[in-house]
């Protein structure tokens, strides 16, 4: 059993799975940085994902995980 990251900020173990589906394809995160001038920026991420492997190339499609 794998525990993954989930909610937003992330938050390590809270998606807990034997096996993964095909989706979700994306993700969202909230990231604080700080300035040199100390401005605190929250900034929020939302981005998708795509794994483009050759599935007939064992060897390439280990290295995804």
């Amino acid at each position: 059993m794998t525990g993954l990251s989930g909610k937003t900020p992330k938050q390590p173990g809270v998606i807990k799975t034997i096996h993964i589906n095909l989706g979700p394809d994306f993700s969202t995160d909230i990231v604080t940085v700080e300035t040199s001038d100390h401005a605190a920026l929250r900034l929020q991420l939302s981005y998708n994902w795509e794994f483009k492997v050759d599935r007939t190339d064992i060897e390439q499609t280990k290295k995804i995980f």
